[in-house]
């Protein structure tokens, strides 16, 4: 995840290159590499091999958003903001969350589907096939609505198997008499064309080996029982051969939601297997002088992290090869949320659990390091792109919205010089019968004009059941507000009644109140706005004026050479 944070482009400060082989640029103690570029040029030119070709004024000006970043992270971490508890423990969290996951994918994913798998699961996407099906569900199947046994749905969709075959009925016909598919109504069982990966392994199965017009057997799947009939099959047009890098992940996904329960029971086998290769322990003694101590702290009504003592904080919960889990550890863990976990530092049963899953996720980490993930190429990216992401979103709130403010002489006078933006429009007062049938609304407005009362006929005739429950009152509304309903009761003036408007799918009859003239909104109701846009405002001259104070202070180096090159 590349979070790029782009600002106002300023004129590139060019001084004798002093940059490194591979940076375009030395921003003070940081450098924009040739593939940062690169990835931005990709993403501005996504069709090109090389930019070559790419006028140097916009390469210029791509480079220049990398620069105005490295500034601005020069300051931060000049600043010190990359030693900040906050910031390194959102990082340590991200980073054992990613690692744990490629951990998880390389011991159970990467033996459950192989390469080889993955090539095969993205060739089939080359096809589409154009498919019919009727979906005979039963009462244990996923969202189904039907009381039916599966023993029942078998027998039901094995005679429509036999009356689709025979052509006693088209296999649309019998989607319509007896498909669960709540889409049925709309499509009569047509799909489309499907490309694999779309449908239930069992259903997709079936239909990319039927020879095209012939009617299956009935297929379980999950949702019940399927009859599928191929109409027509095709080259999948979006196919490209150049996409496999980007669609593995996404192949990995699917096949794991398939063999989750497998993928779980390895996974457990794998752990109890490093556990014991790790010499996994829980310490009891400390566990127990720390429950005996909380134990203490709670009946003195003082139980919370903060009071717990640093000679505890520092007690092993779990040991194993070359690690620890200590109560400091345990705390962190619960985070911001530490006030649900209270009576989980009493609990005997609840502190074994939460420490045995930290310890156990952090000697994953652990492993994971061992293994010389933190090394690859993107699990670096991702990690430099967050610290990197964090610390910006920290410098600037520092350095332009905290150093933004405004007085309430600014408001007023902002509020005096553009009066015209609070302007409340010139309205009228509107009651509407809304009806699809035109008889309908020419009796309505029979009825209100020989002097009935026009809320009670809302009430009886208005399709629009939120105005019908108000007697068909709309409110006051500007000229435009209600399209033609709003233009005829300003053509008609105040107290009138119209006859029936062409209106939106139907008709309506209309009856005005009184104008109100054009007017203003207060200062007071105004004042969120004028706040908003004042400091929309100073926060874009803050941050002119810092890059300026940024570019003073820190030195720039372009590698002409190689910008030209890229």
């Amino acid at each position: 995840m590349r979070l790029i944070v782009v600002f106002t482009l300023a004129i590139l400060i060019i001084n004798s290159c002093s940059t490194g082989p591979d940076s375009v640029a030395t921003v003070g103690n940081l450098q924009v590499t040739a593939d940062e570029l690169k990835s931005q040029l990709s993403r501005r030119f996504p069709d090109k091999e090389n930019y070559q070709d790419v006028a140097i004024t916009e390469k210029n000006q791509m480079l220049d958003q990398l620069i105005l970043r490295k500034l601005r992270l020069n300051e931060a971490y000049e600043q010190g903001i990359d030693k900040d508890n906050t910031i390194v423990n959102d990082y340590e969290k991200r980073k054992g969350q990613m690692l744990s996951n490629r951990y998880f994918e390389k011991v159970v994913i990467d033996n459950l589907f192989p390469e080889t798998l993955i090539r095969s699961e993205f060739e089939k996407t080359k096809t589409e096939v154009k498919a019919r099906h009727v979906l005979i569900s039963f009462k244990s199947a996923p969202r189904s609505l039907n009381s039916r046994s599966e023993e029942e749905a078998k027998k039901l969709a094995e005679k429509i198997v036999t009356q689709a075959r025979s052509g006693e009925k088209k296999l649309y016909q019998l989607a319509l008499l007896y498909s669960d598919d709540s889409t049925v109504k709309q499509n009569q069982g047509d799909l489309g064309y499907i490309t694999w990966g779309q449908m239930v392994d069992a259903f997709q199965e079936k239909a990319f080996s039927l020879p095209v017009g012939e009617i299956s057997d009935p297929v379980l799947s999950e949702f019940g029982y399927h009859i599928i009939k191929v109409e027509d099959t095709r080259p999948n047009a979006k196919f490209n051969e150049e996409d496999y890098p980007n669609q593995v992940e996404n192949i990995k996904r699917r096949l794991y939601r398939s063999k989750a329960d497998t993928a779980r029971t390895l996974w457990d086998n794998h752990m109890e297997k490093l556990k014991e290769e790790k010499n996994y322990t829980f310490k009891d003694e400390n566990i127990k002088k720390f429950l005996e101590d909380n134990k203490k702290l709670k009946d003195a009504g003082q139980l919370n992290g903060d009071n717990i003592t640093p000679e505890d904080r520092k007690l092993e919960l779990l040991t194993w090869k070359n690690g620890a889990l200590t109560v400091d550890e345990l705390l962190t863990g619960y985070g911001d949320k530490i006030a649900r976990f209270h009576s989980h530092l009493t609990d005997s049963s609840s502190l074994y659990t939460d420490a045995g899953r930290l310890g156990s996720h952090h000697m994953v980490v652990q492993a994971a390091e061992e293994e010389g993930i933190m090394a690859e190429k993107d699990i670096k990216e991702q990690l430099d792109n967050f610290m990197e992401y964090s610390l910006l979103r920290v410098i600037e709130k520092q350095e332009v919205r905290d150093k933004v403010s405004y007085t309430e002489d600014e408001l007023k006078d902002y509020y005096t010089q553009h009066k015209e933006e609070f302007v409340i429009p010139e309205q009228i007062e509107i009651w509407e019968i809304y009806t699809t049938d035109k008889n309908m609304a020419d009796k309505a407005y029979r009825l209100a004009k020989m002097g009935k009362d026009f809320q009670g006929l809302a009430s009886s005739f208005s399709e629009d059941s939120y105005f019908a429950k108000k007697g068909g009152y709309i409110g006051y509304k500007s000229k435009t507000a209600r399209a033609a309903v709003s233009k005829a009761a300003f053509e008609a003036g105040e107290n009138k009644l119209i006859e029936p408007v062409k209106y939106r799918k139907g008709w309506a009859v209309v009856k005005t109140g009184k104008k109100s003239p054009q007017t203003y909104k207060s200062l007071e109701k105004s004042r969120s706005v004028i706040v908003t846009k004042i400091k929309q405002q100073k926060s874009r001259d803050r941050e002119k004026e810092w890059e300026l104070e940024l570019r003073d202070k820190y030195k720039i180096d372009i590698n002409e050479d190689l910008l030209k090159s890229l």
